[in-house]
């Protein structure tokens, strides 16, 4: 089964986001041509994740971009860190979401495709030898379950290159999203790997503090006051401080404490 895609989404608005905007004031709408041409380069290699940690592999993209080494260093580097447009599958080996996004889906319709083409086949097929083909089936099947496995797991590379996958990783889009401070991404990311015990109350009770903390920051800014990051406002356990307990209890009077799936609602 073919391990990339020919084709993957392109919004129409995806020009007026942010993160676009952003990679125009440093480069211009050429910039954001050739990050689309990195996007295609990426969804052509194996698993859609292009490996550039080979110097032969960097001076051949940065040719095709028309850019020096230093300069197509200083590109990746502004993708990646602040406009968070790229990602590192590990390290040296980029990606970015909508081609991992689109990525999955092929793989799965690919999957499914082929599940149709081999009950099809096996119905057609009864020999003697149909044991020996369902055995073998199944085998192929195993690995086809494998390969999407592998195709599902997304992740997020912290600064401290560790992985943040699964249930933190769903959780951690949750708080950055209600937290609303699109600085440090990537060291809140290790700030919220540590915090142990991680339940849907915890999670919960975080969410809630971030938005209180969200919508305080711009008086903070009025009052001339340094708002905390991501990392920090984790790492010091900053929505068990008093006045966001406050704020919870009287948003939620009587102590109730609503569950994660009501506070996202």
């Amino acid at each position: 089964m073919k391990q990339n895609i020919e084709f993957y989404p392109h919004y129409a608005t995806s020009d007026q986001h942010a993160k676009f905007k952003m990679l125009r004031v440093q480069f211009g709408w050429e910039g954001e041509g050739k990050f689309w041409a990195l996007n295609n380069r990426i969804a052509l290699s194996e698993s859609c994740c292009l490996d550039i940690s080979k110097k032969y592999n960097k001076a051949a993209l940065a040719s095709d971009l028309n850019f020096t080494l230093e300069k197509f260093d200083e590109f990746i580097l502004f993708l990646k860190d602040d406009c968070e447009l790229i990602k590192e599958c590990e390290n040296g080996i980029i990606t970015t979401d909508i081609i991992q996004e689109t990525f999955v889906k092929v793989m799965q319709e690919r999957g499914k495709a082929r599940e149709r083409h081999r009950r099809a086949s096996g119905e057609k097929d009864k020999t003697s030898g149909e044991k020996i083909h369902i055995v073998k089936d199944s085998i192929v099947k195993n690995k086809k379950n494998t390969a999407l496995k592998n195709a599902e797991q997304t992740f997020y590379l912290t600064k401290k290159k560790r992985k943040l996958t699964g249930k933190r990783l769903e959780t951690f889009d949750l708080f950055w999203d209600a937290f609303d401070y699109k600085s440090g991404r990537a060291e809140a990311a290790d700030s919220w790997i540590d915090i142990p015990n991680l339940t849907d109350v915890i999670v919960a009770k975080i969410i809630m503090a971030a938005k209180i903390e969200a919508k305080n920051r711009p008086e903070m800014r009025l009052n001339k006051k340094t708002p905390i990051m991501g990392q920090g406002w984790l790492s010091g356990k900053r929505w068990e401080d008093e006045i966001n307990i406050e704020n919870q209890k009287e948003s939620e009077p009587n102590g109730y404490q609503p569950p994660l799936e009501e506070i996202l609602a």
